[in-house]
């Protein structure tokens, strides 16, 4: 189980500020509508919608001001989660950090974008970074021999926000 309400470090922070809305199941859920024609108890209609809302904006996730914002819908079904908005920044723009890791070995990448949500970057700029102990241990606890991590550094530790089973192509989006 690696939903994000599962895996997601974020979430166990204080909501005093801006949130992020994000499907609870990765890449906002769409595979399980492909399958299913559902996010949990919403209809199909009622899904698509909402995950056409949320992939219609210039990120696959919707940021409020704060948890009062943020509508019943999303604040409240277990087909979405809704945790701090925590970017890292980096100069004047912003810091995804991901690892990929097969079996005990782990390879990690800080990857700097223009905007807060970056998926896989394309830029010359990313460089390797050592794989912090709390990235292995998240690893180990979620049992993944293969598979890949997002976090942020945050107040001076690593916040895992995902958990991916599978990596993809690195670079590609």
């Amino acid at each position: 189980d690696i939903r994000k309400r599962r895996v997601s470090a974020a979430r166990l922070l204080p909501m005093s500020g801006p949130v992020v809305v994000k499907s609870n199941p990765n890449h906002r859920g769409l595979p399980e509508i492909g399958r299913s024609g559902r996010i949990g108890s919403l209809g199909r209609r009622a899904a698509r919608a909402i995950t056409r809302r949320l992939a219609g904006l210039a990120t696959d996730y919707a940021v409020f001001p704060s948890l009062a914002a943020v509508p019943a819908i999303l604040r409240y079904h277990p087909g979405f989660v809704v945790e701090p908005f925590i970017p890292e920044r980096h100069g004047g723009g912003f810091v995804l950090r991901q690892s990929y890791f097969l079996g005990d070995r782990a390879i990690s990448w800080f990857e700097p974008g223009s905007g807060p949500f970056i998926h896989s970057s394309r830029d010359e700029d990313d460089f390797e970074i050592p794989t912090p102990p709390e990235v292995h241990a998240a690893r180990r606890a979620f049992g993944l021999d293969y598979g890949k991590s997002d976090y942020v550094e945050f107040e001076g530790r690593p916040v895992i926000l995902d958990i991916a089973k599978t990596i993809g192509e690195r670079g590609s989006t």
